[in-house]
């Protein structure tokens, strides 16, 4: 078999898996919901199905299994994405049902598992093809997967996502997929390059079907997650998001991502909320509408006058809502008292010099990091800036109004306290939703009698339902009263909270007593359990012999690697999301950038520091020089200063460098494990298999647990503290082995 095909496929593997995990995740988001937790159990699930599968492709002895692998690898895409679409339904989830944890890992192992598991099994053999090369022949595939990677997430992002389906993707994929299979065959066994090549010809007919058996799929999932009584009119991914609209007796209904967001016109819904927000800023003038509520929207144009600035991130919504909604007054943004402004919402705050006496947060719960950053002391600081010294800020929870239990009490008391910790003047209204007004000054009332009186007299009757005395006293004395952490750029607790809620309300009642175990432990006491349990690590793996030794800290070092790398993208991604704000484009230089680093230290280690003539020494210093960075990491963000190009540019670099760090040890690992005898195989799914184990944890635990538990600075520390120990190891090891190093 030739090496220039294996690595192209090699490449093409890379690329391909990398727009798999990109669709069955957005996919998942769209039948879940998205909260941080959902997000780390896929990636969890994705990149440890990729660990497991390298191990067990080690273990296959016979040769030839490449292409039907491959086939069947690609195949499984289109198909798992079909069968995604109907989980719901095959799961028997009523509509507006939560996702609950089971259902979430039952979800994950019949979509995600299968594809990554194959992901896995395939790399080594790859190796296998290779009678010589050793360890740089693992770096050259890493190399060329890493590569593969980076082009898929470029297409994906700038190119594919506005250009055709989800399943078309899949299809041209796997289309691909089958012709490499059937050039590999066609030396040795053409019959089976025949089957692949008519294979190739079905998927290709499929294909020619695919924009019909794409919008019967997208049919089957609207029946599972909207009321049968709302008829789908289109479905749209943009490069945000899922839209979804649904139409019934002249009202429209818009869900984002699966969720419903806002149904309109529909003045029974949005009037009594319209009236309460009027009457707190006493009828203002000027209004920032931050998000994507177009029924607040169209109701503040027909009971004001005011100017209003729309604050709308995704162009491509206010796009595909103009092809469907054919009034004015269904496309509020023609209207002349409204200017639309494309931007994300931080950004715009805080490079705005206007003024404004109504400040509306449409966002949704902040249920990931993402959103988390619209409802942190810094964001509401910004609020306060563009605020004159009588403007209200409005923002709106979807919580439940009679229940405040530990979880509630939580997730809503940290972003109560964080609103009091900025503004003098804080007041809550709960109703559908729990409404929380701020303001610099006493323009806000809790008191009905007050309140109703700054209405006309039929709107204060109507309005009576919404505001209930009794309700609105209990809840901002229990608030006043209770404790809950500050919610920051820094710490971002609100949205762990969330995950702590989500778990009570979808019925995994032992997950939630576990998170609320440990969510108020102080930092030191984490530090404490993890250098006790690295401390009796380091003194069990010193009673091993010798080569066991050696092999341990090699996977140890190697997998602590993946988790730094990983562990460090979340954290700077989540750095230049609270600076910058969340530009797409951006954020997809950065994962690019993440996978250039990748590319650069693993072709350069398999180039280079695998021939050198002290390569332990290498690693050691490899170890010393990433635990070091880990721990600089909170030095440099000090000197950070938000919307400064020259801060951009370094977070860029030190994405590229923690990428570089990770991709540097890999062939030095393979080339220690072939030097102890190992095949290339073997040290080909060691290897994938540390590499993969690493970022899995690092993907799922610091997203969902580092962050917001310790904070963004703590998060280095402990990043660097994990590092250290394979330094510690090495150490020993050099000092044994000094002559032979």
């Amino acid at each position: 078999m030739l090496p220039g095909l294996i690595f192209i496929i090699t490449f093409y593997m890379g690329m391909y898996t990398l727009l798999a995990q990109v669709v069955f995740l957005r996919e998942i988001l769209v039948i879940c919901g998205g909260n941080e937790l959902i997000i780390g159990v896929i990636l969890g699930v994705w990149l440890g199905g990729i660990a497991a599968g390298a191990n067990s492709g080690s273990k296959i002895k016979k040769r030839g299994y490449i292409s039907f692998l491959l086939v069947m690898h690609t195949a499984l895409f289109p198909i798992l994405l079909l069968l995604l679409r109907e989980v719901r339904g095959i799961l028997n989830l009523s509509i507006g049902e939560l996702v609950g944890f089971r259902e979430l890992l039952v979800i994950s192992i019949i979509s995600v598992l299968p594809f990554s598991f194959i992901t896995g099994l395939l790399f080594p053999l790859f190796s296998k093809e290779f009678k010589s090369g050793g360890a740089s022949v693992i770096g050259m595939l890493y190399f060329w997967e890493s590569t593969g990677g980076l082009m898929g997430g470029l297409l994906f992002t700038f190119l594919l996502v506005n250009l055709i389906s989800p399943l078309e993707i899949a299809l041209a994929i796997a289309i691909l997929g089958a012709i490499l299979a059937g050039l590999l065959e066609i030396k040795k066994r053409p019959h089976f390059s025949l089957l692949y090549f008519f294979i190739t010809i079905i998927l290709a007919l499929y294909l020619m079907e695919g924009k019909h058996i794409e919008q019967l799929s997208i049919k089957a999932r609207w029946l599972t997650i909207a009321p049968s009584i709302w008829e789908l009119i289109d479905s749209k991914d943009t490069h945000y998001q899922n839209i979804a609209l649904g139409y019934h007796k002249g009202v429209f209904s818009l869900y984002n991502n699966g969720q419903w967001t806002s149904s309109f016109p529909d003045p029974y819904l949005y009037n009594p909320e319209v009236d309460l927000i009027m009457a707190q800023a006493k009828d203002p003038q000027k209004v920032l509408l931050i998000g994507s509520d177009v029924g607040i929207l169209i109701q503040l144009l027909s009971q004001s006058n005011a100017k209003i600035d729309y604050l709308e991130l995704d162009k491509e919504y206010i796009s595909f809502l103009s092809s469907y909604l054919h009034t004015t007054k269904l496309k509020p943004w023609l209207d002349s008292r409204v200017k639309l402004i494309i931007d994300d919402g931080r950004r715009y705050l805080h490079t705005t010099r206007k003024s404004y006496e109504l400040l509306f947060i449409g966002m949704p719960d902040p249920t990931t990091a993402m959103i988390n950053r619209f409802y942190t002391c810094e964001f509401f600081a910004e609020c306060k800036r563009v605020l004159t010294s009588h403007g209200v800020l409005v923002l709106k929870l979807h919580t439940g109004v009679d229940y405040l239990g530990p979880e509630m009490s939580s997730y809503l008391g940290s972003v109560y306290k964080s609103l009091k910790s900025m503004f003098p003047y804080v007041v809550v209204v709960p109703g559908t939703e729990n409404f929380l007004f701020a303001s610099k000054s006493s323009i806000l009332t809790s008191n009905i009698n007050q309140l109703f009186a700054r209405l006309p007299e039929e709107k204060a009757y109507f309005l009576f339902n919404l505001f209930q005395q009794e309700r609105v006293d209990f809840i901002n004395n229990f608030l006043n009263t209770s404790y809950a952490p500050l919610n920051t750029d820094n710490q971002p607790v609100s949205y762990f909270y969330y995950l702590i809620l989500w778990c009570k309300l979808s019925g995994a009642d032992c997950l939630a007593k576990i998170f609320n175990k440990i969510k108020n432990l102080p930092f030191y006491i984490y530090t404490g359990m993890i250098i006790v349990i690295l401390t009796f690590f380091y003194l069990f793996v010193n009673a091993l012999p010798l080569g066991l030794q050696k092999n341990i800290s090699i996977f140890y070092s190697l997998t602590s690697s993946a988790f730094l790398g990983m562990a460090m993208e979340v954290l700077l991604l989540f750095y230049f999301q609270n600076m910058f704000g969340s530009l797409y484009y951006k954020i997809g230089i950065i994962i690019a950038l993440f996978m250039i680093g990748l590319s650069v230290g693993a072709i350069y280690s398999s180039r280079f520091l695998v021939f050198s003539k002290n390569p332990y020494a290498v690693f050691v210093k490899l170890e010393l020089v990433a635990s070091l960075f880990a721990f600089s990491i909170p030095l440099w963000i000090s000197s950070f200063s938000p919307g400064e190009k020259w801060v951009e540019l370094l977070i860029f670099f030190l994405v590229i460098i923690a990428g570089i760090f990770t991709g540097l040890e890999l062939p030095l690992g393979s080339n220690f494990y072939i030097e102890s005898k190992t095949s290339i195989a073997r040290a080909a799914a060691l290897v994938d298999t540390a590499d993969h184990l690493g970022a899995s944890f690092g993907a799922f635990l610091s997203g969902v647990f580092l962050l917001p538990l310790f904070g963004q600075n703590n998060t280095a520390y402990l990043l660097g503290i994990i590092k250290l120990l394979g330094v510690i190891l090495w150490f020993r090891l050099l000092t044994i082995y000094k002559k032979d190093f």
